[in-house]
């Protein structure tokens, strides 16, 4: 466990590299449900490619200050236990150097979903270099969601489709 009343399934330390996996949360018991398939709140720098999260609340969570690179992956994080809310991957502070590309990150749990990229300044802390490259966001709520308060912003999306699913919960493209 993380200090929560649930758990990450990878929790990345300094250097990791996670490559060719499946990272399925949908069997987690219900007294300590998934949220994340992977925690990526190291400093240390980290590498995920061609990895597939699913059966999770949170697919990638990357409050983190050290650099990372999330390459052709699919995330999905279609799973809500206790009615919290569904991120494909988030970021609530940090700034160290991160790099999405060629991945698909999908929210898809009706009620639930807040975004696909969800970026927020939950604590007040700076959130800065995200690119997100060549990829696909979708679902429910707002695929695309930025938020951020604080200084030193920088997001930088090139080449990337949004798409909103046709229900009473898929609000928009981008808030």
């Amino acid at each position: 466990t993380n200090g929560l009343s649930h758990t990450d399934i990878l929790y990345l330390g300094a250097g990791a590299m996670v490559r060719d996996s499946d990272i399925d949360g949908s069997g987690s018991p219900s007294s300590s449900p998934a949220r994340a398939g992977i925690n990526t709140s190291t400093d240390g720098g980290y590498t995920i490619e061609r990895v597939k999260v699913n059966g999770v609340e949170v697919g990638i969570v990357g409050d983190s200050n050290g650099p990372g690179v999330i390459r052709n992956s699919l995330i999905n994080a279609d799973q809500s236990v206790n009615g919290n809310h569904n991120d494909g991957y988030t970021r609530r502070a940090g700034t160290g150097d991160v790099t999405i590309s060629g991945s698909r990150l999908i929210v898809n749990v009706p009620g639930m979903t807040t975004g696909a990229f969800f970026l927020q300044d939950t604590w007040q802390q700076p959130i800065a270099n995200v690119h997100l490259k060549d990829s696909i966001v979708e679902g429910l709520g707002y695929p695309l969601t930025l938020e951020n308060h604080g200084s030193g912003t920088s997001v930088s999306l090139n080449n990337v489709r949004v798409s909103v699913y046709n229900s009473p919960d898929g609000y928009g493209p981008l808030a």
